[in-house]
Protein backbone atom coordinates (compact mmCIF):
# COMPACT_ATOMS: atom_id res chain seq x y z
CA UNK A 1 0.00 0.00 0.00
CA UNK A 2 1.31 3.44 -0.96
CA UNK A 3 1.33 5.75 2.08
CA UNK A 4 2.38 8.85 0.17
CA UNK A 5 5.03 10.34 -2.07
CA UNK A 6 7.19 13.44 -2.16
CA UNK A 7 6.43 15.76 -5.07
CA UNK A 8 9.70 17.70 -4.74
CA UNK A 9 12.58 17.18 -2.32
CA UNK A 10 15.63 19.45 -2.59
CA UNK A 11 18.22 21.54 -0.77
CA UNK A 12 17.93 25.31 -1.13
CA UNK A 13 20.85 27.75 -1.31
CA UNK A 14 21.23 27.67 2.47
CA UNK A 15 21.31 23.81 2.43
CA UNK A 16 17.87 23.56 4.06
CA UNK A 17 16.10 20.37 2.95
CA UNK A 18 12.73 21.41 1.51
CA UNK A 19 9.69 19.28 0.73
CA UNK A 20 7.24 20.84 -1.73
CA UNK A 21 3.80 19.54 -2.56
CA UNK A 22 2.65 20.96 -5.90
CA UNK A 23 -0.81 21.02 -7.45
CA UNK A 24 -2.65 22.80 -10.25
CA UNK A 25 -6.40 22.93 -9.63
CA UNK A 26 -9.50 24.49 -11.19
CA UNK A 27 -12.60 25.02 -9.05
CA UNK A 28 -16.05 26.48 -9.74
CA UNK A 29 -18.00 28.37 -7.12
CA UNK A 30 -21.13 26.22 -6.82
CA UNK A 31 -22.65 28.25 -3.95
CA UNK A 32 -22.52 32.01 -3.19
CA UNK A 33 -20.49 31.44 -0.03
CA UNK A 34 -17.13 32.88 1.02
CA UNK A 35 -15.99 29.42 2.06
CA UNK A 36 -13.58 26.90 0.60
CA UNK A 37 -16.26 24.21 0.50
CA UNK A 38 -18.27 26.25 -2.03
CA UNK A 39 -15.68 25.56 -4.76
CA UNK A 40 -15.83 22.22 -6.54
CA UNK A 41 -14.09 20.76 -9.56
CA UNK A 42 -15.81 20.87 -12.96
CA UNK A 43 -16.20 17.10 -12.82
CA UNK A 44 -17.70 17.33 -9.28
CA UNK A 45 -15.14 14.83 -7.95
CA UNK A 46 -13.03 17.32 -6.01
CA UNK A 47 -13.53 20.24 -3.64
CA UNK A 48 -11.20 23.03 -2.54
CA UNK A 49 -11.49 22.52 1.22
CA UNK A 50 -10.94 18.77 0.93
CA UNK A 51 -7.93 19.22 -1.31
CA UNK A 52 -6.29 21.76 1.01
CA UNK A 53 -6.98 19.57 4.03
CA UNK A 54 -5.37 16.63 2.22
CA UNK A 55 -2.28 18.69 1.37
CA UNK A 56 -1.74 20.27 4.80
CA UNK A 57 -2.91 17.44 7.06
CA UNK A 58 -1.42 14.50 5.17
CA UNK A 59 0.91 15.18 2.26
CA UNK A 60 3.06 17.87 3.89
CA UNK A 61 3.43 15.75 7.04
CA UNK A 62 5.00 12.84 5.17
CA UNK A 63 8.55 13.82 6.16
CA UNK A 64 7.67 13.63 9.85
CA UNK A 65 6.28 10.09 9.65
CA UNK A 66 8.33 6.96 10.19
CA UNK A 67 7.55 5.66 6.71
CA UNK A 68 8.42 9.01 5.15
CA UNK A 69 11.73 9.21 6.99
CA UNK A 70 12.68 5.65 6.04
CA UNK A 71 12.19 6.54 2.38
CA UNK A 72 14.85 9.27 2.59
CA UNK A 73 18.60 8.70 2.14
CA UNK A 74 20.50 8.12 5.39
CA UNK A 75 21.20 11.34 7.24
CA UNK A 76 18.58 13.38 5.36
CA UNK A 77 15.54 14.83 7.08
CA UNK A 78 13.00 17.38 5.93
CA UNK A 79 13.59 20.82 7.46
CA UNK A 80 10.76 22.70 5.78
CA UNK A 81 7.53 21.56 4.08
CA UNK A 82 5.52 23.91 1.86
CA UNK A 83 2.57 23.75 -0.52
CA UNK A 84 2.85 25.21 -4.02
CA UNK A 85 -0.72 25.36 -5.35
CA UNK A 86 -1.73 27.16 -8.54
CA UNK A 87 -4.82 27.30 -10.72
CA UNK A 88 -8.06 29.24 -11.18
CA UNK A 89 -11.25 29.88 -9.24
CA UNK A 90 -14.30 30.40 -11.45
CA UNK A 91 -17.24 32.50 -10.25
CA UNK A 92 -20.72 32.29 -11.72
CA UNK A 93 -21.20 34.63 -14.68
CA UNK A 94 -23.92 36.51 -12.79
CA UNK A 95 -21.02 38.51 -11.38
CA UNK A 96 -21.90 37.87 -7.75
CA UNK A 97 -18.75 37.29 -5.74
CA UNK A 98 -18.38 36.55 -2.04
CA UNK A 99 -15.90 38.11 0.31
CA UNK A 100 -12.29 36.83 0.08
CA UNK A 101 -12.02 33.13 0.84
CA UNK A 102 -9.78 32.13 3.75
CA UNK A 103 -6.54 30.52 2.65
CA UNK A 104 -6.81 31.82 -0.93
CA UNK A 105 -4.60 34.59 -2.31
CA UNK A 106 -6.39 37.86 -3.04
CA UNK A 107 -4.61 37.90 -6.42
CA UNK A 108 -5.63 34.40 -7.52
CA UNK A 109 -6.51 33.83 -11.18
CA UNK A 110 -10.23 33.99 -11.92
CA UNK A 111 -12.77 33.14 -14.58
CA UNK A 112 -16.52 32.61 -15.00
CA UNK A 113 -18.84 29.66 -15.48
CA UNK A 114 -22.32 29.11 -16.95
CA UNK A 115 -24.72 26.22 -17.50
CA UNK A 116 -25.30 25.29 -21.12
CA UNK A 117 -28.52 26.78 -22.53
CA UNK A 118 -29.43 28.17 -19.10
CA UNK A 119 -27.30 31.30 -18.95
CA UNK A 120 -25.76 33.59 -21.54
CA UNK A 121 -22.03 33.57 -22.07
CA UNK A 122 -20.37 36.71 -20.72
CA UNK A 123 -18.68 38.52 -23.58
CA UNK A 124 -16.27 41.46 -23.48
CA UNK A 125 -16.89 42.44 -27.12
CA UNK A 126 -19.27 41.62 -29.95
CA UNK A 127 -16.19 41.04 -32.13
CA UNK A 128 -14.73 38.39 -29.86
CA UNK A 129 -13.84 34.92 -31.08
CA UNK A 130 -13.68 31.68 -29.12
CA UNK A 131 -11.68 28.49 -28.70
CA UNK A 132 -12.16 25.41 -26.54
CA UNK A 133 -8.97 24.77 -24.58
CA UNK A 134 -7.73 21.17 -24.28
CA UNK A 135 -6.86 20.17 -20.73
CA UNK A 136 -3.08 20.32 -21.20
CA UNK A 137 -3.38 24.02 -22.12
CA UNK A 138 -5.59 25.07 -19.22
CA UNK A 139 -2.92 26.82 -17.15
CA UNK A 140 -1.26 29.33 -19.51
CA UNK A 141 -3.07 32.34 -21.03
CA UNK A 142 -4.07 31.59 -24.63
CA UNK A 143 -2.28 33.32 -27.50
CA UNK A 144 -2.72 32.26 -31.12
CA UNK A 145 -1.64 33.47 -34.57
CA UNK A 146 -4.17 35.47 -36.54
CA UNK A 147 -4.58 32.52 -38.92
CA UNK A 148 -5.72 30.18 -36.13
CA UNK A 149 -9.03 28.34 -36.44
CA UNK A 150 -11.24 30.28 -34.03
CA UNK A 151 -15.04 30.33 -33.66
CA UNK A 152 -17.57 33.14 -33.83
CA UNK A 153 -20.65 33.12 -31.60
CA UNK A 154 -22.74 31.05 -34.01
CA UNK A 155 -20.07 28.41 -34.55
CA UNK A 156 -19.45 28.16 -30.82
CA UNK A 157 -23.15 27.72 -30.05
CA UNK A 158 -23.36 24.89 -32.57
CA UNK A 159 -20.25 23.22 -31.16
CA UNK A 160 -21.59 23.42 -27.59
CA UNK A 161 -24.97 21.98 -28.60
CA UNK A 162 -23.26 19.09 -30.36
CA UNK A 163 -21.00 18.39 -27.39
CA UNK A 164 -23.66 18.43 -24.68
CA UNK A 165 -26.04 16.25 -26.68
CA UNK A 166 -23.45 13.48 -26.35
CA UNK A 167 -21.35 14.32 -23.30
CA UNK A 168 -21.71 15.78 -19.81
CA UNK A 169 -18.08 16.84 -19.50
CA UNK A 170 -17.46 20.54 -18.83
CA UNK A 171 -15.60 22.58 -21.48
CA UNK A 172 -13.17 25.41 -20.83
CA UNK A 173 -13.72 28.30 -23.25
CA UNK A 174 -11.43 31.22 -23.94
CA UNK A 175 -12.71 34.51 -25.34
CA UNK A 176 -10.20 36.05 -27.74
CA UNK A 177 -9.56 39.54 -29.09
CA UNK A 178 -7.42 40.45 -32.10
CA UNK A 179 -4.40 42.55 -31.12
CA UNK A 180 -2.84 45.34 -33.19
CA UNK A 181 -0.09 42.85 -34.02
CA UNK A 182 -2.66 40.59 -35.66
CA UNK A 183 -2.65 37.87 -33.00
CA UNK A 184 -5.51 36.40 -31.01
CA UNK A 185 -5.07 37.05 -27.29
CA UNK A 186 -7.08 35.78 -24.32
CA UNK A 187 -9.56 38.26 -22.84
CA UNK A 188 -11.60 36.06 -20.51
CA UNK A 189 -12.05 32.36 -19.84
CA UNK A 190 -14.75 30.23 -18.32
CA UNK A 191 -16.33 26.82 -18.06
CA UNK A 192 -19.55 25.77 -19.73
CA UNK A 193 -21.11 22.92 -17.78
CA UNK A 194 -24.17 20.78 -18.47
CA UNK A 195 -27.59 22.18 -17.59
CA UNK A 196 -27.92 19.93 -14.52
CA UNK A 197 -24.49 20.74 -13.02
CA UNK A 198 -23.48 20.12 -10.28
CA UNK A 199 -24.55 16.50 -10.21
CA UNK A 200 -22.40 15.72 -7.21
CA UNK A 201 -20.47 12.48 -7.14
CA UNK A 202 -18.58 11.04 -4.22
CA UNK A 203 -16.45 14.15 -3.72
CA UNK A 204 -15.05 13.33 -0.31
CA UNK A 205 -13.77 9.85 -1.15
CA UNK A 206 -12.38 10.94 -4.51
CA UNK A 207 -10.59 13.98 -3.09
CA UNK A 208 -9.07 11.98 -0.28
CA UNK A 209 -7.23 9.81 -2.78
CA UNK A 210 -5.67 12.66 -4.75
Amino acid sequence: RTLGEYDFLFRDASTVVCHWEAAVKFYLQAEPLAEQRAFIGPGTRDRLDLKLNRVFQHQLLLGSTQAGQLALPTGIQVDKAQAFIKGYLFNHASGLRPAPVSGVSATHLTGWWVRHQCEKLPQASADSRWIILPRLRWLAPARLPGSADVMNDEALASRLDEHFQLHGEALLLVELALTTAGEWQEVTRGFVVCSTWPTLGNIQNSSASR
